[in-house]
């Protein structure tokens, strides 16, 4: 849409028109030269300017309908999406009634031809004896099996995806407004000047022209007429210009927070998502659960009715071998009154069973209910926000636009925090204060400065590093083999080179006699090495029961367990007895184990990885492990440690915050109770494991805690009131980078793929 230059006079005085009078309806008179504009002055634009609106409507134009179409075509992806999941979801349930028909039409077909069997054997002789048998015969029970199908059928109904679908369709948005309606609106939006008021100055009482621009009024209530331009020495602009610089501005910050509230939505619609999985997953438990107690219960009727059955048989109707049978079993003393303890103790036993399936899904349930209920407050409040930013901005004031940028701020962190923050509990975060803090720390301020005269050029990638015991040695990853140092304060000096593994060295962990040391690699294997007489390392054993890349490795204070974690899914146990063996494995896990820890007393784990949930593993008496608990935590997890038996903190994946985790006693359970901020929150690597130092050095009592995330390493201390807060944070410019704390916490090695150097740091107090 354009003006084309074409010379136009007006007709009143036949000169050349300058100026275009939008306010008349008959075209001929709409051309202006400058001796009308003297009679006429209002409703009056430039010719260029008039031309430059209109590109301006074209502009707007394209601009909304590709808005239009691109929230559109959203939303049609999104419905596409879900559709495949309902696909999926309902040809799994399908699957699963047809096998529950073909099991019961087996099993009929079956007592088909065990009734005809038992009634064929029934004598035809005596008539009472018949009918006495034949009442013997056990009968199917159609109800169950009826009842059995309806329940699988009723597992089919998908109403609540479909409502689902169907919300997201009429979300659509249908651009129903007709051209003239569309056409008002724009000429709205580019004629705001005719409905500028006369505005008259304060102090001369004349017509102002001008407005005062600076930060502090000079020009009394800013208005300023022709007089006051001459009175007043200030930064002056067009009241017009004012208003366009207004009309952007807000313009500018609607878009922005479109933005936020898009970004607010799609993090919203992602967290609503986790949670329909894992309602999903919980409706699959309850009726695998349900089918497992319907089994218990047949089992135990089956075997009830069994032993009735063989109760109430007389004398006559036994044969000669079932009455040897009875005798040999009777004449052993113990087995005389032995039925009734052995009905007892099978009911007991799928009694606790019962209890068991019972107890996981309330558990489930809870953990379900609270989150879902946090979240809904959470969304609910922000959207509250929100509608208040919208509200200001469509009524704005002179005084705001001093404000908006602080505004931008205050929104963009009340989303963050909203959305990264699930709950707080104020008397768990004061429970884990008094725990941390009965121990005297030291809370001064420290920080870890770089000896640059130590550093060592390693052109190979280090993805593992490790202390022994007293820090006279440091192991050191480089590529596929290991390299050996000796380490005297911050000095490296290279011992020796291993080479038993194929394929990148990523754990490294020492024992505490520091005769010993456990490697970990890409090539799935978990090597023991030992020191020879002649203080060298050589290969002692290689454990092979992983079947994919080794993530996390941990060894206990005596030496005599090793726990590791791998892309297999799996947590593996190993015990020692003439040598290592796999004594048990937990597949609790659904994708790869990124992160592992111990506590304390060293009976309970901890793990995380790529499926978003946290394992609590608990010891049992006969030294097996069990879970204990599981966390959604609704974000992938790269590393995690105990900080005490009570409390953990825990490192989403992309996450600029860590989270801390306090036993909850009424409940028995792990909750969230706070998060520390850390820098980092780009993509990240599990390797660099969190370590904690909580012990004496030359400088007193020390907690400092070693977090990686993204391409910082943050160092986190407790401060005077029991917090956690990052003291220190070392940006690396890179996400590759590893490294580890000495045991005493004097020293932090590192090496990243950017300098390419081992980097020693030395602990400070300011």
């Amino acid at each position: 849409m354009s003006i084309q230059n074409i010379q136009k006079k007006c007709i009143k005085h036949n000169q050349n028109a300058i100026y275009l009078d939008n306010a008349q309806s008959n075209p001929n008179m709409k051309f202006l030269c400058p001796q009308c504009v003297t009679d006429l002055k209002q409703n009056l634009i430039l010719i260029n300017d008039a031309q430059q609106q209109l590109q301006g409507l074209q502009a707007i134009l394209l601009q909304e309908n590709e808005e239009l179409n691109s929230k559109n075509l959203k939303l049609l992806e999104e419905t596409k999406e879900q559709l495949f999941q309902f696909k999926s979801t309902i040809i799994r349930l399908i699957e699963k009634c047809l096998h529950s028909l073909e099991q019961q039409i087996k099993i009929i077909k079956q007592y088909l031809i065990s009734f005809q069997n038992k009634i064929h054997e029934i004598p035809t002789i005596n008539i009472d004896s018949f009918i006495k048998q034949y009442a013997a015969v056990p009968s199917l029970n159609y109800k169950d099996i009826r009842d059995l199908l309806i329940r699988k059928l009723s597992q089919i109904s998908m109403n609540q995806l479909f409502q689902q679908i169907q919300e997201k369709l009429n979300q659509i948005d249908l651009g129903t407004k007709s051209a003239e309606e569309i056409m008002i609106s724009l000429k709205q939006k580019i004629d705001f000047h005719k409905q500028q008021p006369k505005i008259i100055c304060y102090t001369h009482n004349n017509e102002a022209i001008m407005i005062d621009m600076n930060e502090i009024e000079i020009c009394p209530k800013r208005f300023a007429c022709l007089d006051c331009i001459q009175e007043f020495n200030a930064k002056y602009s067009k009241i017009q210009n004012l208003y366009e610089l207004w009309i952007s501005h807000t313009s500018f910050q609607s878009n922005y927070l479109g933005i936020i509230t898009e970004k607010f939505n799609k993090q919203n619609q992602a967290f609503i998502k986790q949670f329909e999985n894992m309602k999903t997953y919980f409706q699959f438990q309850i009726s695998d659960f349900s089918q497992k107690l319907n089994q218990n219960n047949d089992d135990f009727q089956n075997k009830l009715e069994n032993f009735q059955s063989s109760n109430s048989r007389q004398l006559s109707d036994f044969t000669q071998v079932s009455i040897i049978e009875i005798a040999n079993y009777l004449s052993k003393s113990k087995n005389k009154y032995m039925t009734d303890d052995q009905l007892e103790q099978d009911f007991n036993s799928w009694a606790f069973q019962n209890e068991q399936y019972l107890s996981r899904i309330r558990l489930a349930q809870n953990q379900f209910e609270i989150q879902q209920n946090q979240l809904q407050s959470s969304s609910q409040q922000q959207k509250k926000r929100i509608k208040i930013r919208e509200i200001e901005y469509k009524n704005p004031s002179i005084k705001e636009l001093k404000q908006l940028e602080i505004m931008n701020q205050v929104i963009n962190l009340q989303i963050n925090n909203q959305l990264n923050q699930t709950f707080c509990q104020p008397k768990a975060i004061r429970l884990f204060k008094r725990q941390v803090s009965s121990t005297s720390i030291n809370q001064q301020i420290f920080r870890y400065d770089l000896l640059k005269q130590y550093s060592i050029f390693q052109q190979e990638l280090c993805q593992a590093m490790e202390f022994n015991y007293d820090n006279s040695i440091l192991l050191a990853g480089s590529n596929c083999q290991i390299k050996v140092y000796n380490f005297f304060m911050g000095e490296m000096k290279f011992k020796q080179l291993l080479n038993e593994h194929k394929k990148n060295v990523v754990t490294l962990n020492f024992m505490k006699p520091s005769t010993q040391f456990i490697s970990g690699s890409d090539d799935n294997l978990i090597i023991i090495w030992s020191l020879n007489k002649n203080n060298s390392w050589f290969c002692q054993q290689k454990l092979n029961s992983h079947i994919r890349e080794i993530r996390a490795v941990i060894i206990n204070s005596v030496d005599d367990l090793i726990i590791s974690g791998s892309l297999d899914k799996t947590i593996k146990f190993w015990s020692k007895a003439n040598g290592w063996f796999c004594s048990q494995t937990i597949d609790e896990h659904q994708d790869s184990v990124w992160g592992l820890s111990l506590n304390e007393t060293e009976n309970q784990i901890i793990s995380c990885g790529e499926d978003k949930i946290i394992l609590i593993l608990e010891k049992q008496t006969d030294k097996t492990w069990i879970l204990f608990q599981k966390i959604f935590t609704f974000i992938s997890g790269c590393r995690l440690c105990y900080i005490n038996d009570h409390s953990f903190v825990f490192q989403p994946y992309k996450n600029e915050n860590m989270i801390l985790f306090q036993y909850d006693n009424m409940n028995r359970q792990f909750q969230q109770i706070d998060q520390i901020k850390v820098k980092g929150g780009l993509n990240c690597v599990c390797f660099f494991p969190q370590k904690l130092l909580k012990q004496n050095s030359r400088y007193g009592n020390k907690f400092v805690l070693v977090d990686k995330n993204g391409q910082h390493v943050n160092l986190i201390k407790l401060n005077s009131s029991g917090q956690l807060m990052t003291e220190q944070s070392i940006d690396f410019s890179t996400c590759q980078v590893f490294g580890t704390m000495s045991n005493d916490g004097e020293f932090l090695v590192t090496w990243d793929d950017r300098t390419k150097e081992f980097q020693i740091r030395v602990f400070n107090q300011l």
